[in-house]
């Protein structure tokens, strides 16, 4: 997922050793994972989701007001 991040960041660093560039890489897979960041696709997938779940809560929330009126 931040492979091409890091790998621009690398290229960037192509003079450094491999040692530290090898820990670099390290270090900053961590931080990035440590942000809390999603792929596009999940977040979309997540979207998706939701909307269908407004969408249910919103039908039911009618049929409710609908089954209230009839008792009423």
């Amino acid at each position: 997922m931040y492979s091409s991040v890091i790998d621009k960041i690398l290229d960037s660093l192509s003079e450094v050793g491999t040692d530290v560039k090898s820990q670099l890489q390290s270090q900053l897979q961590k931080a990035l994972e440590n942000q809390g960041l999603v792929t596009s696709e999940a977040f979309e997938t997540q979207r998706q989701v939701l909307l269908r779940t407004r969408q249910k809560l919103s039908a039911l929330e009618e049929r409710l007001d609908e089954l209230e009126a009839v008792l009423k």
